[in-house]
């Protein structure tokens, strides 16, 4: 599966230190995991956990070679780990806290049959909606997804979406596939990345739109620190209008292209409408269209979730992704909501984009977020989260936006309350945070 590393020459890696791996070091390194890891046989099932490292990349690509189950884990909390080792039952655990040494785990399970095996990936959901739910994906053929560059591209690119998220495996993966230079931090601090894009002359850096605000707002930034940034992909949540314009007036010679995929899924294939639109095409991957929510059938899907059956796999293998989509005369999509973000005010309807994008008329705002909270007389009520400006006075935008939401929306719409921030909250996995 990775014969292809032996046809490429350079640099493979580089961390914060600006210390330097060649590929000539991977192909050493895999081979020592070899007698290192001696232990663990084809089909074992292996919990990894440790942010981006060179050795924890090598051994990450020694076990897929090998042919194993991998589970990933990037979290440093000790109840999430205890939580997936329970659930994944592994065979043995890699801990870079402990200096990347091999435990042993004991686990009543049936003996591995090593003439039957595929080497997979195991990730979890994130568990905001309850109990986290256990996805394997088969990684041969997310490896195979990705095609080998006729000459090796070596452009550095940020590993910023964590190890154990499908678009931080989808950019790892596809990254080593093109021979690409790698470069990782420990630190996702906006501060530290704006200084590590500069001193090490990143190409490209995918992330998120909750991260795309930070680096906007904080302190640090400076249009001149992304002299070497060619290009910025974005993903994982929906790209809010105001961020979108802010970067292209700031960072006009930097391409933009919006990804998409789920852990389900995987990611699929796309093109942006151009990089000032919201517009994407999902392309070499079946889609379709069903009471405006987009359905996926890809190659590299689960059938379902481990132990559970769900309703967003259909008979005919179809994925529901729960993202409601507009869909243009020219075949682009646009992500207009989740189906589970809808608001019941008494009865009626509230599609949160509606509201969003009037407020998103307002010069000042930078992002908006509608949301519903239970409420015991109408069942829930209209919240409305927006960050603006450092410049804007907080008590002043308030003001403006409920005068503005009153003078355009029907009264049930209008948001009940009102929170205003210059600041960018966000989940460990920086997507959007309410909080």
């Amino acid at each position: 599966m990775l014969d292809f590393i032996n046809n490429f020459k350079g640099d493979f890696l580089i961390d914060r230190e600006l210390k330097v791996y060649t590929y000539d070091d991977l192909k050493q390194a895999i081979i020592d995991n070899s007698d290192e890891y001696k232990i663990i046989k084809p089909g074992a099932k292996v919990i990894l956990r440790s942010d981006y490292s060179f050795k924890a990349i090598s051994i990450f690509l020694y076990l897929a070679e090998l042919g194993c189950n991998i589970c990933p884990v990037a979290s440093d909390i000790d109840s999430d780990l205890n939580d997936k080792l329970i659930l994944f039952k592994g065979d043995y655990f890699i801990d870079s806290k402990l200096n990347y040494n091999l435990i042993v785990l004991e686990n009543d399970k049936p003996s591995i049959d090593e003439s039957n095996f595929n080497s997979n990936i195991t990730l979890f959901s994130s568990g905001t909606t309850g109990k986290p739910k256990m996805m394997v994906q088969n990684l041969n053929r997310i490896f195979e997804s990705h095609d080998v560059p006729k000459t090796q591209k070596q452009l550095k690119i940020l590993l910023f979406l964590l190890f154990d998220h499908i678009g931080g495996l989808n950019t790892l993966i596809s990254s080593i596939k093109k021979g690409m230079c790698l470069a990782i931090t420990s630190s996702r601090n906006p501060e530290d990345i704006i200084n590590f894009i500069s001193e090490a002359k990143i190409n490209i850096l995918p992330t998120t739109p909750t991260f795309l605000n930070m680096l906007l707002l904080s302190d640090a930034f400076a249009a001149e620190k992304f002299i070497s940034i060619k290009l910025i992909t974005y993903g994982t949540e929906k790209m809010p209008p105001g961020t979108l314009n802010r970067i292209n007036g700031l960072l006009p010679n930097v391409k933009l292209l919006q990804t998409f995929g789920t852990s389900e899924t995987g990611i699929v294939k796309t093109i942006s409408k151009s990089s000032d639109s919201l517009f994407f095409k999902i392309i070499d991957t079946d889609y379709k269209v069903v009471s405006n929510e987009l359905f996926l059938k890809t190659r590299t899907q689960i059938k379902n979730y481990e132990g559970l059956n769900s309703e967003s796999f259909t008979n005919d293998g179809w994925f529901k992704t729960g993202d409601i989509v507009e869909v243009d005369d020219d075949g682009f999509i646009k992500i207009i909501s989740r189906k589970n973000n809808i608001i019941n005010v008494g009865g009626l309807k509230v599609f949160p984009n509606e509201i969003e994008q009037l407020i998103y008329e307002l010069d000042f705002v930078i992002d908006a977020t509608v949301f519903g909270e239970p409420n015991a007389f109408v069942g829930n009520i209209v919240c409305l989260k927006v960050i603006v400006e450092r410049k804007t006075d907080i008590i002043y935008a308030k003001k403006q936006i409920k005068l503005f939401c009153r003078s355009k929306l029907e009264k049930f719409k209008i948001p009940q309350k009102i929170i205003v921030t210059n600041e960018v909250s966000s989940t460990e996995r920086f997507k959007k945070s309410l909080e």
